[in-house]
């Protein structure tokens, strides 16, 4: 087994390089949420926002009247580009966002987050 302790830039730049976009800023629902906010604002055309998010890292697929739940709300008949995506939070946990861009024609026109943790 390899000594991660003797190769601490390689680690480091490996944690980096392993995540979702703005989540450097954000490690709670309502934090990605305002970063998002600031990064997608509302009228941001589809095409754009997609590419911001892929460019981030996220798997990202069209959902139509479909649903979603943000804390436990669950948001029905909406359209949305779902985004995806799984980092590392700590050693042996992850972290993963669930993020609907909400669009209303061909602009967003609001965000809904959620996260989770899974681990042993």
């Amino acid at each position: 087994m390899i000594n991660l302790s003797r190769f601490p830039l390689l680690f480091l730049g490996y944690t980096a390089a392993c995540g979702c976009g703005p989540r450097r800023a954000a490690d709670t629902p309502a934090a990605m949420k305002a970063a998002l906010q600031q990064l997608i604002p509302s009228g941001t055309p589809l095409d754009q926002a997609r590419r911001t998010m892929e460019k981030a890292g996220y798997k990202v697929t069209d959902e139509t009247s479909a649903s979603f739940s943000e804390e436990g709300v669950v948001h029905r008949g909406i359209n949305y580009l779902y985004c995806d995506c799984t980092e590392r939070a700590h050693l042996i946990i992850e972290r993963r966002w669930q993020i609907a861009l909400i669009y209303t024609g061909d602009s967003v026109s609001d965000i809904l987050v959620s996260m989770g943790l899974t681990g042993p």
